[in-house]
């Protein structure tokens, strides 16, 4: 697997030291806001020259359920019985776009420099988390 160091590595890092002082039932609403936020100013910024780029942005959240966890019970009856409970986990969301080419015109090549649309949006996204909140 490629990993790439972005400028939106950094600002995501920071965004997480951010919610990280935040309460987890506020977290997950802050989250949410913050996805639709991301959202709304990125399109706008994204470059479009068929529209694949631009229309392809999507936010989807991750439920903070990780799943059952089986916790052995007494014998009863003569069975072994068992009971499941889901256990909570980290809540957090993933900003995709299918486009392959969306690294490329976000950090740029050697033939066109990079538009920074994706950073720009995380920024703008962080400063008003700083500011204490998205309205």
């Amino acid at each position: 697997m490629l990993k790439v160091q972005t400028n939106v590595a950094e600002v995501n890092r920071d965004i997480g030291r951010v919610l990280a002082a935040v309460p987890d039932k506020v977290r997950t609403g802050l989250l949410k806001r913050s996805a639709v936020k991301f959202i709304r100013l990125v399109v706008p910024e994204t470059p479009v020259d068929l529209g694949y780029l631009r229309a392809g942005w999507m936010a989807l959240l991750r439920l903070p359920v990780i799943g059952p966890h089986v916790i052995p019970a007494k014998v009863s009856q003569g069975r072994r019985e068992a009971r499941e409970r889901y256990e909570e986990g980290e809540t957090w969301i993933l900003l995709v776009n299918a486009a392959e080419y969306g690294l490329f015109v976000e950090e740029g090549t050697r033939y066109m420099p990079g538009k920074h649309m994706v950073t720009y949006a995380l920024r703008r996204v962080l400063a008003e988390l700083q500011r204490g909140g998205l309205a």
